[in-house]
Formats: structure tokens, C-alpha cells, sequence
């Protein structure tokens, strides 16, 4: 919308225009002869006036159905089709004609198509008659046949348009022998040419999977080079991700780039990005140079340690960077937020000094934070933050969520997660570390305070009783609980591994898991080894209770008095939970704080003294996940 164009000069000059208009035809027309004329000023600046209010007011309602829409794509990409279903007709209350909104409220109200195993099994087939494929995820979740050892793109980006055109050249080793080549690169992208080693190669893009006709054997190298262009002309990907003229990010979910998947990309970047002449191209590395031209500006960046993946932002930037120590902090904020770059800029300093004296050191160069529009949090892609411009427009500095995106540089990015339970790897660690962050600054009552809010949290996204193993966790299937299994109680199961180890070796344990994995790949098996190394005993019961199956501490108990001998009686509730449980007491007779082994289903404690009981404190550490114990009046004959 044109008007949301009007600055706020503009706004300025057309309200003096009306007002002056009024007073002219209140004061100066009664006395002039040119009372119509004036009349007529005052009637054109005031329908002018109305006419840039009413665009204002469409423009603000068609930014809000946007800001629905972006959430609804996030919803579904998580799995929460309900969520996705409300925020898609909320888009529809807002702009009834929005034709992105309808259609995917018509597919997330469509049943989908089965699929039986049989059909998942089938080799892919393009022209008449192509079965539905298997899940892309399939594909991105199991080791490819083939890695990638080399990237480099060329991107033009054309934000008013909202569209791009790219060349990915792309350096394959194959882990086996193989008919053709699997690439996943999203449908609504079309390939213009395509070519192996030189030669154009036959291919079909169907399902978001790029399939070549190109056999490879075993260690065998392929140089591939894929020209595309996107084929929409709407602000919004599939994958949530933006084009446009108010900003552009992209992220490996829009599947924007060919690749054998975020779980076998690891290798060095070179990207060319080309944006119209006062916008700012920002990916991942440090930036090799910048070359400017009558209308475009192409921005070239380099990473010779192995990427995880390609994120890239871009938008009309005020450019601000720190090097007070051996990482560059950068800073590309809009305009209205330039001002609290350098607030920004030394927070990060502070967080990547306290990671690295907890991990070791920052594995990269340079840090930059980019804002994005629209996008409802934050991304830690390597090297590189995006986030979003509702953090910017808060009146403090949100501090946690900082720490969050930058604790992935470490555990996310360094470290390569894999496998299943990939994702306690990556966002577990990265929330814990932040509440680190948090304990450091704030001291242990910011850790309890944090620790509640965990628990709390946890327990509020464990509503349908729907509920995996941390370990049984797809990364690329978000739906349901994810959320609170993976965030909260993937990061509180650290803080109870931190209560079981002890303080100095669980900073041993994560320091060397950083630098022994650091660069490489890394499952949740390769942790639990380290920390049974670290710890010097098996920890298998531990994992076992933790990650592998659903659920956290239930307890109920009864205080009988026996004989003038009082006595707590616990119970747990479902399967025991093994661990050492702290109590604290408090009666007549005064406090006393005790520590019971849970390794049943039952566990007793006899109380010293013989006053009343007034309360009973399970934990006031913080080292248990649990639900708020229930006291009842008895729970049977289970003790002498």
C-alpha cells in the first residue's frame, strides 16, 4: 500500500496543508471574493487527509493479516494444525481476499492422502501418474548417500518483486554406489538448467526433491550446478520466510537452496548476494568485498570453516560493528532501531565471553545480529542471528532470549546434532545455557526463578498426555508437545544431570563435550558416554528415566505418627524415578532438611522430634522435574 509509504514529514505536511486550509476558508474567506476557491483547498486537503488515513488503516490491517499468516505457516510447521487453522481464519477476518490464507486453510482442512509403507518404499517416479512421495524429512533425518564437501551461490534478489534467481554450485562425494542423486530444493522453485561435471544431466523436480540421472560410484566426486528462480510472486514462502521490499530472510525450512539436507551439510560457504542499491545482503562468514553498480550492490561472503546451513538476511540496514575482544560483533538493525545497536552489540560481547569460559573458545570470526520483520522469534544460524523486529520494539533488552540464540553457536552449529533426540542436542542445550547466563548475572535466585518457569512451561504444553521421549524426538517433525518436551524439559533434565555430577564436573562435561565434538557430528549415545566418563560410573539409569521414556516426578505422601514416632511415607506415581530427593521440614520441634533415596515405588523417612508438622518442602533446589507433590491422609500399611 502506497501510503504506507508516507513518512512521518509526509504526514506532517498534509495535516499543516488541512489546517491551513481551515483557517483560511474560517478567517480569509468571509472577506475575500475568493471564498470558493479557498472552500475548495480546504475540501481537496481534507478528502487528501481521509484518503491517506483510510490507506493507512487497509495498509496496518493487510500488515496484521500478514503477521497472522507468518504465524499460521509456523504453527503448521510444528505440527500444531488447530493453531494454524485459528491464525488462517484470523487472516481471512482481516483480509477476506487474501488468497495464500485460503488456500492453505483449505489443505489444513483437507484430510491427508494415505500412504501405505509399501508406497513409501517405491523408488520416486515423475510424469503421469506420480505416487505421493515419501516425507521430506525422510530424506533430511538418514545419512544421504552422498555429502556435500564444497557451496557456493550466486543470489539475485529482487525484494519489490518478491522473487530471486540463484546459481548453487555444489561439490558431491558419494557413500555409496548410486543410479542418481537426491537434492531437496522446494517445488516452488523452478530449475532452469542443470548440470553434472560440465554436462547438462536429465532430472525431475517433483515432491521438493530434485532427482538426477547421474550415477556415481563409491568416493567418487560430482560437480553440480543447479540455475533456478523462484516462481511465485508473493511476499511469503511456503517455509515462512520473506521477500520483500520491507525486508528479506531466508532459512534452510523454505528449502531456497539445493541440498542433501541440514543433517549432511557441512562445508565451506561462498555466497555472491546482488540486492537494489541502499539494501544490505548479510549471510553467514565475514564479508570478502562489495561490489556497487549504477542500481544493484552485490555483497560477497566467505566461511572457510564448514557451514551447517544457509541463512541469509537482507533489508535497508544501519550497520554498526564492536571488536573489543578476538570476535567481531555486528550489528544490521533498521533505521528506527539503529539506537540500540550498541546495546545489543555489548550484550552479545558479555554472553560470548561467559560461553567461552564455559566452553571453550568462540569457534568463529565474527557474530552478526540481523533484524528481521514479521518473524515470530528468534534463528541461530552460524555466524549469524536473526531477529525479529519485536525484540527491538521492547523497552529492555531481552536478555534470556539473547542468550538462547547466541548458546547456538555452540550446540547447534559446532556441534552438528544427528540422529533422533537431535533437537535436545541443539535447543535443550541452548535454553539451559542461557539460564546459565542467567544464574551467572543474577545469582541462584535467577537460576530458581528460571528453573520454575521451565517446570511451569513444561507442564502447561503437556496438555493432551501426548507426550514422546526427549530420545524418540524428530527435529523435523515439531508438532505437539515438541515444544515443551524438547525447550523446558530437555533443559531442565541438564540441571538434574548437573545435581547428580556435581558442579565441577558437569562444567568439565560440557566444556569437553564442546571441544571433543566441536566441528564434528554428535548424538545423544556419543553425551551419555561422556558423561559416564566424566562421572566415572555408568549413567545409563539416569538417560534411561530421562530421555527415553515420557513423563516427570509425581509424587504423592502422608505423615502417620507411630508409636510417638512420626513418619513420611512417599509414593511415586506411574514408573519409579531413581535419584537422591531433599526434604525439608519445619514444625513445633523446628526445621530439619533430610535427603531420601527414591529407588521404589515407595520410600519412608523417619522425623526427628515429636512436634506437629506444619510443612514439608520437597526439592527447594530445583533438582527434580515434578509435579507439586499431593499430600493425602494415608497411603496404606507400607511401612513397620
Amino acid at each position: 500500500m502506497a501510503t504506507m509509504a508516507l513518512s512521518s514529514t509526509h504526514w506532517a505536511l498534509l495535516v499543516a496543508a488541512t489546517v491551513a486550509g481551515a483557517v483560511l476558508a474560517a478567517v480569509l474567506g468571509p472577506r475575500s471574493q475568493r471564498r470558493p476557491v479557498v472552500a475548495l483547498l480546504f475540501l481537496c486537503c481534507l478528502a487528501l487527509f481521509l484518503w491517506a488515513q483510510a490507506g493507512y488503516r487497509r495498509a496496518a490491517r493487510a500488515e496484521l493479516a500478514t503477521r497472522h499468516f507468518h504465524a499460521g505457516l509456523d504453527q503448521k510447521r510444528h505440527g500444531n494444525l488447530q493453531e494454524a487453522r485459528r491464525a488462517m481464519r484470523e487472516v481471512l477476518t482481516l483480509d477476506p481476499d487474501h488468497p495464500q490464507a485460503r488456500r492453505e486453510l483449505a489443505a489444513l482442512t483437507r484430510p491427508p492422502a494415505a500412504v501405505t509403507e509399501r508406497q513409501a518404499r517405491l523408488p520416486l517416479q515423475a510424469g503421469k501418474g506420480v505416487r505421493p512421495a515419501p516425507p521430506l524429512t525422510r530424506l533430511f533425518h538418514q545419512p544421504s548417500a552422498a555429502g556435500i564437501t564444497d557451496y557456493a551461490m550466486e543470489v539475485h534478489l529482487m525484494p519489490a518483486a518478491h522473487t530471486l534467481r540463484a546459481r548453487a554450485t555444489l561439490t558431491l562425494q558419494a557413500r555409496q554406489n548410486l543410479r542418481e542423486i537426491t537434492l531437496a530444493l522446494h517445488r516452488e522453485f523452478d530449475v532452469e538448467a542443470l548440470r553434472v561435471n560440465g554436462r547438462p544431466a536429465r532430472y525431475t523436480h517433483t515432491h521438493d526433491r530434485l532427482t538426477i540421472a547421474a550415477p556415481m560410484r563409491r568416493g567418487a566426486t560430482a560437480r553440480v550446478v543447479v540455475r533456478y528462480a523462484r516462481r511465485a510472486r508473493t511476499p511469503l514462502l511456503p517455509g515462512g520466510d520473506l521477500i520483500d521490499a520491507r525486508g528479506v530472510y531466508l532459512r534452510p525450512e523454505s528449502r531456497w537452496y539445493p541440498s542433501v539436507g541440514e543433517l549432511d551439510f557441512h562445508a565451506p560457504l561462498r555466497i555472491a548476494v546482488r540486492v537494489p542499491r541502499g539494501h544490505t545482503a548479510v549471510c553467514a562468514g565475514r564479508l570478502t568485498r562489495k561490489e556497487v553498480g549504477p542500481r544493484e550492490v552485490t555483497f560477497h561472503w566467505e566461511s572457510a570453516a564448514p557451514m551447517q546451513m544457509i541463512c541469509l538476511a537482507a533489508g535497508r540496514y544501519a550497520y554498526g560493528a564492536s571488536a573489543r575482544g578476538p570476535v567481531v560483533v555486528e550489528s544490521f538493525l533498521t533505521p528506527r532501531h539503529a539506537a540500540k545497536g550498541p546495546a545489543y552489540r555489548a550484550a552479545t560481547e558479555r554472553i560470548l565471553r561467559f560461553y567461552a569460559e564455559r566452553f571453550g573458545a568462540y569457534a568463529y570470526p565474527k557474530l552478526a545480529i540481523a533484524e528481521i520483520p514479521i518473524f515470530p522469534g528468534g534463528y541461530g544460524s552460524t555466524t549469524l542471528l536473526l531477529l525479529t523486529e519485536q525484540s527491538f520494539a521492547q523497552p529492555e533488552l531481552p536478555v534470556p532470549f539473547l542468550a538462547h540464540e547466541i548458546a547456538h553457536q555452540w550446540w547447534g552449529n559446532h556441534i552438528a546434532p544427528r540422529g533422533l533426540g537431535a533437537g535436545w542436542l541443539s535447543e535443550a542445550f541452548a535454553e539451559y545455557s542461557s539460564l546459565l547466563y542467567q544464574e551467572h548475572v543474577g545469582g541462584r535466585a535467577a537460576l530458581l526463578a528460571g528453573l520454575k518457569e521451565l517446570s511451569q512451561r513444561y507442564q502447561a504444553a503437556i496438555t493432551s498426555g501426548m507426550e514422546p521421549p526427549i530420545a524418540e524426538t524428530d527435529p523435523y517433525q515439531q508438532g505437539g508437545s515438541y515444544e515443551g518436551v524438547i525447550y523446558y524439559k530437555g533443559a531442565y533434565v541438564l540441571h538434574s544431570l548437573r545435581g547428580v555430577l556435581g558442579e565441577a564436573p558437569f562444567r568439565r562435561l560440557l566444556r569437553t563435550f564442546a571441544e571433543r565434538y566441536g566441528g564434528r557430528r554428535a548424538d545423544i549415545t556419543d553425551f551419555e558416554r561422556l558423561a559416564a566418563e566424566v562421572h566415572g560410573r555408568p549413567l545409563r539409569w539416569f538417560f534411561d528415566q530421562w530421555l527415553r521414556r515420557p513423563g516427570a516426578l509425581r509424587l504423592k505422601y502422608a505423615v502417620v505418627t507411630r508409636n510417638g514416632q512420626r513418619l513420611l511415607t512417599l509414593q511415586q506415581e506411574g514408573t519409579p524415578y531413581t535419584g537422591n530427593l531433599e526434604i525439608v521440614v519445619a514444625g513445633t520441634a523446628g526445621r530439619s532438611r533430610h535427603t531420601l533415596h527414591l529407588e521404589g515405588p515407595t520410600a519412608q523417612l523417619r522425623l526427628p522430634g515429636r512436634g506437629e508438622v506444619t510443612s514439608i518442602e520437597f526439592d527447594p533446589e530445583r533438582w527434580w522435574l515434578k509435579y507439586a507433590p499431593r499430600r493425602v491422609e494415608s497411603l496404606g500399611d507400607t511401612g513397620p
